[in-house]
Order: C-alpha cells, then structure tokens, then sequence
C-alpha cells in the first residue's frame, strides 16, 4: 500500500478544503513532507470559516507523487510544478535573464569571494547568495574545499536565478495575497518565496516545527519574528521567582538528556566524569593554562546562514572556516587549553569523524577533541567559556552556567549584554585572549540573559505533545503516517493541541 492510501485510508473525520476562484489569492509553497501539509490543511480549514480562498500549490514533484496525491485527496486541486523543460521555450525573457546571470557570476567572482557572494549576491533585489552557498554545501562536504568552477554550484545558482523570476512572475500574474511557507533555508521554492514575499510586502504564513507566525505584509524582522530576542521583548518580560525556578528545573532535564530533541539527548546524555578520564589518559593539568575554553562545533553542513534575513551574520564564511581559523589561532596561543567539541548530532548529519580528524592533523598539546563520549554539562563547567556561532548553547552558557559567551558573529541573541559579539575576525580573536573576567556577567547582564533563556526555550519555543507537530524531529514519514492514523481513530484534528494553537493565532489575523 502506498504512503497516501495507508495516510488516508480512514480519514472520514476530514473534510476537503473549499476553494473559491472569488477568492483570496493564496499561494502554498509544498516543502514535500506529510506533516508539512497536514499543518498546510489545517491552517486552511481554519482561515476557510472566515475567508473565501483560492489555492494553489507549488511543488518540484509530479502529479503522481505521493505528496501531490495526498494534496489532491485534500481537496487541493490545483498544483503547479515549478519547473518543466517547455517552460525554457514559454519562458525567453527569464531564460535572457538567466544567462544574464551566469555571466555576471565569473565576473563577480573575478574580483570578488565566497564571502562577498553569500552576503551580497541578489537577483530582482533579493539576496539569493545564502541559499546557494548553504544548498551547495549541504550534503557532500563542498565546504572543504569550495570551488567556483563546481558544475554542482553552477547549476544551483543557475536554477535559482530562473525559479527567482518564475516565481515572481507566478505570484504577479495570480495575484497572490498570502503565501504559506514551512521553513525557509538552502536555494528551495519555499525559501525563494518567503523572500520575494518579504520584497513584494505580501503576508506569509510561517508553519515550521511548533512555530506559527503570520507576517503582515511579508514584514520580517527581529520585532516581528519570534525567534529574534530583543530588548524590547525582554523589557515587557518579568522572571518571578517561579519562573525562575522553572528554569532552572527546565536546565536540570536538559543537562540529564531527558527532553525529547535529539540534539539535546546527544549533547547531554553521555555519563559524566569521562572529561577527567580523558585529561587523566593524555597527562593535561588544567592548572597548566591560563583558560579553558569550549569550542562548540556547529553542523557543518546544516543551514549556515539560517538566520541570515534578521541579520545574523559571522565574518566568517561558513562554520567550518570558523572552527579552521580557530585551531590556527590556537597554535600559536598554546598558553589556552581549547576543547573542540563536534555538534552532538554529527552522527545523524553523516558528519562523524570530520571534526576528529581536523583535530588530529593539528597535533598540539592545547586542542582536545571531546567526542561524544562527553556530556557538554561537563565540558562547559571546566572551561571559562563557550565560542559559538549562533548556536543556542550560548543562552544555555550564559544563563545556567553564567558566563559569558563568546560568539564567532552575530545571532538572534546578540546586543543584549550577556554575549560577546564579533563583527570582524580581529575582534572574535581578541575576545579570546580577554582576561577571562571579562567572561563573568553582572547582575543586569546575568538578568537579561536568564530573561533570554526563558523567552527562547519556555516562551516562544515550548514543545509540546502533538501528532501534527512532532516532537521527534527525525521522525520517518511512515511513523508519521502510522501516527496519524492512529491519532483519527480515536481523535479529530481540532482535538490536537497544535491545532488549537493554530486556531487561537490565525483567528486573529485578518487576510
């Protein structure tokens, strides 16, 4: 039985979505998963009550495709597919333009890098640059060793630069009000369309993981998006001492790996005590260095510039140029012990043993590699500080362990006081050498990064039991599918707790 028919084989309790060519123009943007458009469905079931809609789906799949089929059994009925090879011959003026480009991109990189062309590089006035570079280096480790001349890169960059103009030109001809977008990182349609929304002030519906945000307008930015902490946010925020001990009883299921995120489980859940056994077997006296700091590798391939459209930024190109110039630093400041520690899911990136063999081919008595083998509680409590990215062990760092983080760049945390921001490499390499009191918070800093952690991790970003919004974030499509039946068997959809969030946030919204 197919992935669709056993997803649908008793779904009686739901109804198809109602469209209207009268109409509110509304543009789904497919991210090709079934819980992606289950949470697509129910939004639409919800703004339907309120509103007239007519609905398009834009996808790269075919008509038989499991997921098309699943969109049609719901009663979407018009599906678009964004590319097609007669769309070459239909298309002459965005072909002109994309040629156009492929020239531009040597004469960009003629004077230009790597750098430069992330940051800056934009087709119709949207920077496109993040999402091809951080595509390219998704699955086969072109971060290594990034080439211009890569047929690989050339042909993201050239079937962005089409789908740019494709999908401004569909949005202009339809006349699109509101676009539903799951996620919005590497060179994808949704990702294209979240930006030309944002360029084009249409609203968007943001649906990824537990988070619902409606941007009027396309308006994103750090006030507007929740995942962005900023002063303002804090100031209207207030800890009692029961949120407080909140988080610290939060922490404390962190730091045992008992939360449900595999990332956490990873991260904490090694047995503690294997630090000193490491230290014991390689003869390091902790005593023997000025500072100690945490190394905290990122993924390397995973979505390096995530943030990138509310401004974080690193003056670096990419994580792994990061955690290279750092151990290059580290060789000739032998008198600091960095411990580099992989990101806890390296495994599940199919990234293992990348960063141990960096590691290795250094060779230096100040760099030691923490395996997974080593719970980050541990790690963190022997070392003066933490560098990061963006990460969020920086929130972790800075409220529980309370010192402050340093962070190779900008993120949606920084500018707050409990952080150590870098807007060029000079001052990331200074913020190493600091004396290590410039790592202690004060009261204010100390209050506004516990007021950071609560907001991120217990506010905006609380997981909850759900079988549209999954708490297992490497959940296969089956179990999901197995799930969900289930879940009808004895349940209705407006019985799941994310569809009654979602119902509480939508039915505010006017389209």
């Amino acid at each position: 039985m197919s992935l669709s028919k056993k997803f649908l084989f008793n779904l009686k309790k739901i109804d198809e979505v109602v469209t209207s060519p009268k109409g509110k123009k509304v543009l789904i943007v497919d991210r090709q998963r079934f819980s992606s458009v289950i949470k697509n469905y129910c939004a639409i079931k919800i703004l339907e009550k309120r509103n007239l809609l007519d609905i398009d789906v834009l996808t790269d799949l075919d008509k038989n495709s499991e997921i098309s089929k699943l969109y049609n059994q719901l009663g979407f009925k018009s599906l678009i597919k964004t590319f097609n090879l007669r769309y070459l011959f239909f298309s002459p003026l965005i072909v002109f333009k994309t040629f156009l480009h492929f020239f531009n991109y040597f004469i960009f990189f003629f004077t230009k890098n790597f750098y430069e062309f992330i940051y800056n590089y934009s087709v119709s006035k949207i920077k496109v640059g993040d999402l091809i570079y951080d595509r390219y280096i998704r699955n086969d480790y072109s971060f290594l060793k990034p080439s211009v001349f890569d047929l690989k890169l050339i042909r993201i960059f050239l079937y962005t630069v089409f789908k740019v103009y494709w999908i401004e030109k569909l949005i202009h001809k339809k006349k699109i009000n509101l676009i539903f977008v799951n996620t919005h990182i590497y060179s994808n349609n949704y990702s294209i369309a979240y930006k030309l929304a944002i360029k084009n002030k249409i609203n968007i519906i943001y649906l990824k993981d537990f988070q619902i945000t409606y941007f009027k307008k396309g308006l994103v930015n750090k006030e507007t998006d929740p995942r962005a902490i900023t002063k303002k946010k804090l100031k209207n925020l207030s800890l009692s001492s029961k949120e407080k001990t909140f988080i610290k009883k939060y922490m404390k299921q962190r730091i045992s790996g008992k939360l449900p995120h595999f990332d956490v489980k990873n991260a904490f859940g090694s047995k503690k005590n294997n630090l000193n056994k490491l230290l014991y077997k390689k003869k390091i006296d902790l005593n023997d260095y000025k500072k100690k700091i945490l190394l905290a590798s990122h993924s390397l391939s995973d979505a390096n510039h995530f943030h990138f459209q509310l401004g974080s930024n690193s003056p670096f190109r990419d994580y792994y140029t990061q955690i290279i110039e750092t151990l290059n630093f580290a060789t000739k400041n032998n008198e600091i012990l960095f411990f580099v520690r992989p990101h806890p899911s390296s495994t599940f990136w199919k990234e293992d043993g990348i960063i141990g063999n960096i590691v290795d081919n250094y060779n230096c008595r100040n760099i030691v590699l923490l395996d997974n083998s080593i719970n980050t509680d541990e790690a963190i409590n022997n070392s003066d500080t933490v560098i990061t990215v963006y990460g969020t062990i920086g929130l972790e760092t800075a409220s529980y362990y309370k010192k402050k983080p340093i962070l190779a760049g900008n993120s949606i945390y920084s500018s707050l006081g409990f952080s150590l921001d870098s807007n060029s490499k000079e001052e990331y390499f200074n913020h190493i050498l600091s004396d290590k009191k410039k790592y202690k918070l004060n009261k204010t800093e100390q209050e506004n990064a516990d007021k950071a952690f609560y907001y991120y991790f217990l506010k905006f970003n609380q997981e909850y039991k759900s079988t549209i919004a999954s708490q297992i974030r490497n959940l296969s499509q089956e179990k999901y599918c197995d799930n969900f039946k289930k879940f009808l068997n004895n349940s209705s959809l407006n019985e799941d707790l994310y569809f009654k969030n979602l119902e509480k946030i939508l039915n505010k919204i006017k389209i």
